[in-house]
């Protein structure tokens, strides 16, 4: 995983060019406020899939590009996962 700083703002996710999850996951990631970013990055397995800390997560998404999170025991919106 690459994370770019600039001077104005800083990329916390750089999607992978060949997925639209990714993009879509990435493109809600950086546009979160600073104070609302989580301390860990969203690791990259397979189409869908990633690895967040020690949790194994797979992301669906929606209409009008809505993310939702499976975190093994329920599926939630990306909003209230973070929160």
């Amino acid at each position: 995983m690459k994370v770019i700083k600039d001077k104005k703002y800083e990329l916390v996710h750089v999607p992978r060019e060949d997925n639209l999850k990714d993009k879509i996951l990435g493109k809600y990631l950086n546009n979160m406020p600073m104070s609302k970013r989580l301390p860990m990055s969203f690791i990259f397995l397979a189409d869908g899939c990633y690895k967040l800390g020690l949790r194994k997560i797979s992301i669906k998404i929606e209409k009008d590009n809505e993310i939702y999170i499976n975190n093994g025991s329920s599926v939630m919106h990306i909003k209230d996962f973070i929160q």
